[in-house]
C-alpha cells in the first residue's frame, strides 16, 4: 500500500520471476488490475473466511469484480 509506480512495477517483476521459476506466492492487493494480471488463481476472503475460489482461465477480471461486488452488496457471493 503506498508505493510508487516504479515500486509497484518492481513488485509484479518479482511476482512474475517467481512464476517463471515455478514458484508460488501469496499477493494480497487492493487493486484487482494487479492481482488479475499477475495471479493464477484467486481466494475472496470475507472476514477471515474463503467465501470464492476462482482459476484464472475459469473467470474474467470483469466477472471476478462482479462476484467482489455481489459479496459487498449482498453479503454472500454465487458460485457457479
Amino acid at each position: 500500500m503506498g508505493l510508487s509506480i516504479q515500486e509497484t512495477e518492481k513488485v509484479l517483476n518479482f511476482i512474475r520471476g517467481l512464476k517463471k521459476e515455478n514458484k508460488s506466492a501469496i499477493f494480497i492487493d487492493h487493486n484487482i488490475a494487479h492481482v488479475y494480471g499477475a495471479a493464477d488463481r484467486f481466494i475472496i476472503l470475507d472476514r477471515g473466511e474463503i467465501v470464492g475460489e476462482f482459476k484464472k482461465n475459469e473467470i474474467s477480471r470483469e466477472d471476478l469484480v462482479k462476484k467482489m461486488i455481489e459479496l459487498h452488496e449482498s453479503g454472500k457471493i454465487e458460485v457457479k
